[in-house]
């Protein structure tokens, strides 16, 4: 059997556990900065061969998990939670970009930039701007406020597979890394 296993590295004790579905593929852990909230991607085998997505939220403090409903839920590939606002940018399978508002469950969706999946999100350290790729390579980065997505502002690149990207703390850049196993700053200024 599978299990979620929380560990206070302080205290040295576990603090709970919890038993996984067996036909069941979890992906994209993410902890609030606050430490409370816990999410992850299910995916679920059905026995007719289809997939069920669902996005698990777990608060620690109540030791309970639900499952996020969206409107119409596609397969989630990425996820991040701000580092200061209790929001969740969630990216789909099918290019789109989905805000949640942790404390009263609103969803808003960003402006549709991409037709192609999202593979990675990122917010900067003072969570008033995001930074998206997907799967064809193009970069984008958004300001937050209030939960909304605004002004994109695009990039499209040639770089073999970006599957990850991060702002660099205390400066305009973003950085990328990819197949292509360069790691590339990009000026957000520019």
């Amino acid at each position: 059997p599978n299990y979620v296993i929380t560990y206070d590295l302080v205290k040295q004790d576990i603090i709970a556990s919890k038993r996984l579905r067996k036909n069941s593929q979890y992906h994209s852990l993410k902890i609030s900065s606050n430490g409370k909230l816990i999410v992850f991607v299910e995916e679920e085998q059905g026995d007719d061969n289809d997939e069920e997505t669902k996005v698990r939220l777990c608060d620690r403090s109540l030791d309970e998990c639900r499952t996020v409903e969206l409107d119409d839920m596609k397969r989630v590939t990425a996820l991040e939670y701000s580092p200061v606002h209790d929001l969740l940018a969630l990216g789909t399978q099918s290019g789109d970009c989905l805000v949640l508002n942790t404390r009263n469950q609103r969803w808003r969706k960003g402006p549709k930039v991409y037709d192609s999946p999202i593979r990675a999100i990122s917010f900067n350290s003072s969570g008033s701007s995001i930074a998206i790729v997907a799967s064809d390579d193009k970069l984008a980065t958004f300001l937050v406020q209030d939960g909304e997505m605004k002004n994109p502002v695009t990039w499209q690149g040639r770089y073999n597979g970006v599957n990850s990207i991060c702002f660099v703390p205390n400066r305009p850049l973003l950085a990328t890394g990819g197949n292509e196993q360069v790691i590339r700053l990009w000026d957000i200024h520019k």
